[in-house]
């Protein structure tokens, strides 16, 4: 499962107040760096958008200058910084105005690639005037058509001219007819990925563009290609996918190791279900309620195409930004209209059994099929423990990121018995399921192909005679 990052963006109160001369002072807070990478020579670009854009110093501690005063600037970046402060991280880039009087570091998010339109024809940092040169090794351009259109690649749509080069660094499979095989499907047969292997006609395609324009604005690189993934059966399919262009400081260090990498978005099928239902994202309105798949991730709405068995959040009560907000965008797919798509953030929509879907309060337990569950942990939160006491609970559990942890009150005391867990070995496509009791070897009770009829929530309401019979028969 991809990891999802929440980033949330504090607005400045006295923002019409930030003069481009005289450097202000804001309450902020202080960015550590950790990552860097230097360009050189530097890459153009320009304000993606008009207002308020702000230059801040190394550490994010004070506003600089205002890029709302700079409309026809033309900014070069000759770094790019991975900062962080807390619990969040973000891609700043050191930026310099073209007649290098300027400079600040600027969210990535808040720039396009290329020379500012607006430009006038004074002196730019290279010392041309009138139309740039572009700098060596730099030779992706955003544009907005489709004449980067390359049948023979596999390339239905790139705002980028093909390139094996950008930024000055490699780029990693730029020719989707020749790039190494995705292993994102093996866990799927060739035959139900086939289903689903239509390629996009230019309407789809068009919504799909204007869609990345619209939510995912901090993309300078993007494209739809006819990617080949690895089948199960040791065959290859070709599916329809976006991808995003990657080359900031999350990189390699090392100039020697650092890449452009084509990262994966989402198969487009997936997208445009998600383009055909902006409103009806199903999240809950009581943000003490979260909702957990306890089940298996499909690629396509079809029961012989999951790709792992998870137990996390899918509806949880934070929004991502900028990113769509994770949760169930619709449901009714497949032939009994028993799969919803689900947007999990981060660019990953796949679909899931809606059975498999589990709504819990955050901090109250509840009764299920005999067993009482929860998301809180009573061994390690009084509180919570008071309110099982309450409601006269002896045995609990807890449903967890990954794994599923049964609990005992003995003595007074909350003890834990036992997690049960799952997860993939070198075989992908064959899950295995454990038992892990505390200070005692891990047991494997269970193992399975992905695609086969197993269900993660069985095992959650197993009884715990079940589970002591798994510990007899290990001698446990």
């Amino acid at each position: 499962m991809k990891k999802r990052i929440v980033i949330l963006t504090v607005g400045l109160a006295a923002a019409g107040l930030l003069g481009a001369l005289n450097p202000t002072t804001v309450r902020a807070d202080y960015y550590r760096w950790l990552k860097t990478k230097s360009y050189s020579p530097s890459v153009a670009y320009h304000a993606k958008m008009a207002g308020s854009i702000y230059l801040w110093n190394a550490h994010h501690t004070r506003v600089l200058h205002n890029l709302k005063n700079y409309s026809r600037t033309t900014w070069y970046k000759s770094a790019a910084i991975k900062m962080n402060s807390g619990y969040k991280s973000r891609i700043y880039y050191h930026v310099t105005s073209g007649n290098g009087e300027v400079t600040g570091y600027i969210w990535r998010g808040y720039l396009s690639t290329g020379v500012n339109p607006n430009e006038s024809s004074t002196v730019r940092k290279n010392g041309s005037s009138g139309t740039t040169t572009p700098a060596t090794g730099s030779s992706l351009t955003s544009t907005d058509s489709q004449t980067n259109q390359d049948k023979a690649k596999g390339i239905l749509y790139a705002n980028v001219p093909y390139s094996v080069k950008t930024d000055g660094l490699p780029v990693v499979n730029p020719n989707p007819a020749t790039a190494t095989p995705s292993k994102s499907f093996v866990e799927v047969k060739a035959a139900v990925l086939q289903k689903y292997a239509q390629i996009p006609g230019t309407d789809d395609i068009n919504q799909i563009v204007n869609y990345v324009k619209t939510k995912f604005g901090n993309w300078d690189y993007f494209r739809i290609v006819m990617e080949k993934y690895q089948t199960q059966d040791n065959q290859i399919v070709k599916l329809p996918t976006l991808q995003y262009g990657d080359d900031d400081a999350d990189r390699p260090t090392a100039q020697s190791d650092a890449s452009f990498v084509w990262k994966d978005a989402g198969v487009t099928k997936n997208i445009l279900e998600i383009i055909k239902h902006p409103g009806s994202t199903s999240e809950s309105s009581d943000l003490n309620t979260v909702t957990y798949l306890v089940g298996k991730e499909y690629i396509f709405p079809d029961l012989q195409a999951a790709v792992s068995l998870e137990c996390l959040p899918i509806i949880p009560t934070v929004s991502i930004n900028p990113v769509p907000r994770v949760g169930v965008v619709n449901s009714g797919y497949g032939d009994n209209g028993d799969f919803s798509l689900v947007n999990f953030g981060n660019n990953s929509p796949h679909y899931v059994l809606t059975s498999d879907m589990l709504e819990l309060p955050k901090d109250q337990p509840v009764q299920k099929n005999g067993l009482w569950i929860g998301t809180s942990n009573p061994w390690s939160n009084a509180i919570f423990a008071g309110i099982l006491a309450v409601k006269g609970v002896t045995h609990y559990r807890q449903v967890g990121n990954s794994e599923i942890s049964d609990y005992k009150l003995i003595n007074g005391t909350w003890q834990h018995q036992y997690s049960i867990q799952w997860g993939t070995a070198e075989d992908p496509t064959l899950v295995k399921f454990t038992l892990q009791v505390p200070n005692k070897s891990t047991i494997t009770f269970a193992t399975a192909n992905i695609n086969s009829p197993v269900s993660v929530m069985d095992y959650l309401y197993k009884s715990d005679d079940y589970y002591q019979q798994v510990m007899t028969r290990a001698g446990n």
